[in-house]
This record gives structure tokens, sequence and C-alpha cells, in this order.
């Protein structure tokens, strides 16, 4: 279980926002030792920089990419 300033994550939500932190722990609980941390503005692989994005949720980042149009 996650901790938020060293509370649970879900301390002091609802019981529907408790559901979907249960449902991300069951999705994600059998992969989450294969994850790998990392700090905002780090090179995550060749060429793809993560940018921070604080504000959805503590250490939270954003990786930019730009789209090339073919035609």
């Amino acid at each position: 279980m996650g901790l938020v300033d060293g509370r649970p994550a879900h301390d002091g939500c609802t019981d529907a926002i408790k559901g979907v932190f249960n449902a991300a722990r069951r999705v994600f609980g059998p992969i989450a030792q294969q994850r790998v941390r990392f700090e905002p503005g780090a090179e995550v692989l060749p060429g793809v920089r993560s940018l921070p994005a604080f504000g959805q949720s503590p250490g939270h980042a954003a990786s930019p990419s730009t789209a090339v149009a073919r035609s």
C-alpha cells in the first residue's frame, strides 16, 4: 500500500475512491516489483526525458512527445 506523508494513500477518501485504489492494486500488484523509479527530468528511454507534472499526485511525471504527420 502506498503512503503519502506517512499515511495510507487512501486515508480520507470516499468508498468509491478506495475502490479505485483497490482496483489499481489488483491490476498492478503482480508487476509492482518490475517498476523502475526515476526522478522527474531523468532520461527514461534513449531520447525520452520525463517532465515534472506535480499537482496530479506527488511525484507525478509526464513524457512529452512530438508526432510527425505522414502523408
